[in-house]
């Protein structure tokens, strides 16, 4: 699994979106849900690398 810029710029728009809900708009509700949003988004924008085993071709007996 790679993090490509996406997959880092959600992570943290999910952290500070939690803080300022939080502390500045004492939301902590809101908080939460734009953090689980941010964080569903930065899943998604990940790349999965193959493993070695699923380059190889089938064995052939």
């Amino acid at each position: 699994m790679r993090l490509n810029i996406y997959t880092i710029i959600f992570i943290i728009l999910a952290i500070a979106s939690n803080l300022i809900s939080i502390f500045v708009f004492n939301q902590g509700i809101l908080g939460y849900i734009l953090a689980i949003v941010f964080l569903l988004a930065a899943g998604y924008s990940t790349k999965f690398t193959k493993s070695k085993d699923q380059n190889r071709p089938p064995k052939s007996e």
